[in-house]
């Protein structure tokens, strides 16, 4: 919706007003069924509007379905509507992050014509992924975005791309398709009759807008804001109406509200506001430029492309910035704030602040407190050193940081004033065993009262803390008191100054006292003991290391030496191995020589043994053949002499052995 204008401005210029123009919108925005959209129909500045989906294709989970999903979608809307995509001569778009049709286009092969939503809009950085981020998209549909190149106009199939002329423009990062137009330059000197045509479209509220005091506020759409701010739809509008309570600093300024084009409708702005003029979310707002002695007084708005397109005739024009949604919160305390600076300060007050985003604290004094027109801290300070004449502001502190704001607390003198806004709850300065700094705290609470029913703001108590050793400073910080009235809120603020006793009442009971004072003697003489315990430890440790040191040395001494003799081992056992193999061949080779020698030898020999064996065998038969028979013969002669006569006995006694000896010789 926000570049209609754009889309008519060029169905007048590049076309014949005979020619009929279709116009395809966003069917969740409700566009199609409002008084405006009939209008256009009218005036026959498009003769047809066709209603789209945006959000078909969230949860499919590859580019396949995607692209089958996106193809049968947009099939079946021609089909209904009985259109031809080729019986158009041009085909122009705007793309914000969704870019479905030009991937159905990119599919088809139809060529096309992009148009910048905004300036330089085609150089913005991963804008495909939008999508995604933001509204939880599968991946796969940021995938088919850069596949078909659907929001850069960088494909083949993007004949043009049309871009904002502007001093901002980055020229170096366009292609030879860009054609540079000042869209604000050709709506402003357009026709009359196209004037006549646009002022006839616009809704009866608009000519309220060249009041006096007019205050016009543009809210974001839901989609941005909700998630930075953590509202949930029913409490979403709670940001402006704040805004408008703080930052619209006339009262009795008629307020102008003119929705987002994709806000929810059950939640609308208007319905929590006085007497509102709510104007049509769907004109584009530089429609209202042709109403004669148009101007706004005031805009407020947090984060819009919008302001560009008529800040020519706005008076002033207070843009918040996207940190406005994280800080909201505070505005609240920063009034007790500022109020407690104004108090307590001077023109040599030093003013520093930390933990509160800084774009957000200068343009909340800017708008809010009259009181410092050149109001600009000091950001950062030293924490430990926080004497001398200085408003410090505090929320966030971080956690390295906070013994060291203890130490300066102790060492602060009394010309030095901080506030701790409080706005995480951390009582870090709280600590039990520091309790005697609660003597220099004052506390404020801020009660708030809903003032009807239709306050949609919560109501919890609100607390901060006023710190100074100043007893006469605190003193008066006591009896400060603060009351604000919340028109747009609808909420009544009472601020007021409490006890600290009251607060932390068992802090300030005797006994109590007298328990944490001993806890905390204990606890000095056990961190003696502990810093005692943590010397000796040390020493062990560093014996222990240095006899680690000496002990690694000689392991890796004694490990060198074990290498060395493994390797000396390993290469005698080699050598030793070696040479005993090559004995054992060597004497395996002999012994076998020998055996063999031998095993002949014993086979002769045995051959020998039988043979002489078998001649005594022979002899021993013959010899006991001439023994048996010598015998007999002795036998006979012996028979012989025992019959001879003496002389005979004689001769026989000398012949018997011969004759003997004579038998055996022959055996």
């Amino acid at each position: 919706m926000g570049t209609l204008s754009q889309l008519i401005t060029l169905r007048y210029l590049r076309c014949a007003v005979d020619e009929e123009a279709v116009l395809m919108s966003v069917a969740f925005s409700n566009f199609y069924t409002s008084d405006f959209s009939k209008k256009i129909i009218e005036t026959n500045i498009f003769s047809k509007i066709i209603p789209t989906a945006t959000m078909f294709s969230k949860n499919e989970e590859t580019v396949e379905k995607q692209e089958q999903r996106i193809s049968s979608y947009w099939d079946g809307i021609l089909k209904k509507e009985n259109i031809d995509l080729n019986d158009f001569s041009e085909i122009y778009g705007t793309i914000d992050c969704f870019g479905e049709f030009f991937v159905y286009l990119s599919m088809k092969s139809i060529p096309y014509i992009l148009i910048e939503n905004s300036p330089n809009q085609f150089n913005i950085p991963n804008r495909c992924i939008g999508p995604e981020r933001g509204l939880h998209f599968n991946h796969s549909y940021t995938l088919v975005l850069e596949k078909h190149k659907a929001l850069y106009g960088e494909g083949d199939l993007c004949k043009k791309r049309l871009r904002f002329e502007s001093e901002k423009t980055d020229h170096s990062k366009s292609l030879p398709k860009d054609e540079w137009i000042d869209f604000n330059a050709l709506f402003n000197n357009s026709s009359t009759q196209f004037k006549h045509i646009i002022l006839s479209c616009l809704d009866e509220q608009a000519s309220f807008l060249s009041e006096k005091d007019a205050c016009l506020i543009l809210p974001n759409s839901y989609g941005v804001h909700t998630p930075i701010t953590k509202l949930d739809f029913a409490h979403m509008n709670i940001v402006y109406q704040i805004a408008l309570d703080y930052y619209n600093h006339n009262d009795e300024s008629r307020i102008f509200v003119k929705e987002h084009p994709y806000a929810l409708y059950d939640f609308r702005l208007d319905k929590y506001l006085e007497n509102p003029v709510t104007l049509n979310a769907y004109i584009p707002i530089e429609f209202y430029k042709f109403i004669p002695e148009f101007s706004i007084s005031r805009l407020i708005s947090v984060n819009t492309s919008t302001i560009s397109k008529i800040a020519e005739y706005i008076k002033e024009s207070i843009r918040l910035g996207d940190t406005y949604y994280w800080n909201f919160r505070l505005c609240h305390k920063l009034v007790l704030t500022f109020s407690l600076n104004k108090e307590f300060s001077n023109q040599k007050t030093f003013q520093y602040a930390q933990g509160v985003n800084d774009e957000f604290l200068q343009t909340f004094v800017h708008y809010c407190i009259n009181d410092f027109p050149n109001y600009k801290p000091q950001m950062k300070f030293g924490w430990q050193s926080l004497k001398g004449d200085n408003f410090i502001i505090l929320d966030e502190v971080p956690s390295e940081n906070k013994k060291d704001l203890i130490a300066g607390l102790d060492g602060a003198d009394s010309l030095t004033k901080i506030v701790f806004l409080n706005s995480k709850k951390d009582f870090m300065f709280f600590e039990f065993e520091r309790f005697d700094l609660l003597e220099y705290i004052t506390p404020f609470v801020i009660k708030k009262t809903a003032l009807n029913d239709t306050c949609i703001s919560d109501t919890d108590d609100e607390m901060l803390f006023f710190f100074c050793k100043d007893k006469a400073v605190r003193e008066k910080a006591k009896s400060f008191v603060l009351q604000k009235s919340l028109k747009h809120t609808k909420l009544s603020l009472e601020i007021s100054a409490v006890n600290i006793k009251d607060i932390y009442p068992l802090l300030y009971r005797r006994e109590y006292v007298s328990r944490i004072q001993e806890i905390n003697r204990a606890f000095e003489s056990q961190s003696k003991q502990t810093n005692d315990v943590s010397k000796q430890i040390e020493g062990l440790s560093k014996s222990f290391n240095e006899y680690k040191e000496r002990s690694d040395a000689r392991i890796d001494a004694l490990t060198d030496i074990c290498r060395n003799l493994t390797q000396t081992v390993e290469a005698s056992h080699k050598t030793v191995y070696e040479s005993l193999s090559k004995s054992l061949d060597e004497n395996r080779a002999h012994s076998d020589a020998h055996i063999d020698e031998l095993t002949n030898i014993c086979r002769n020999l045995t051959q020998t043994v039988e043979q002489l064996s078998a001649e005594m065998r022979k002899n021993e038969m013959r010899t006991e053949e001439h023994i048996s028979q010598a015998v007999s013969e002795i036998k006979g002669l012996y028979r012989s002499l025992l019959t001879s006569n003496s002389w005979r006995i004689g001769r026989a006694v000398t012949w018997l052995p011969r004759k003997i000896k004579g038998l055996f010789r022959h055996s």
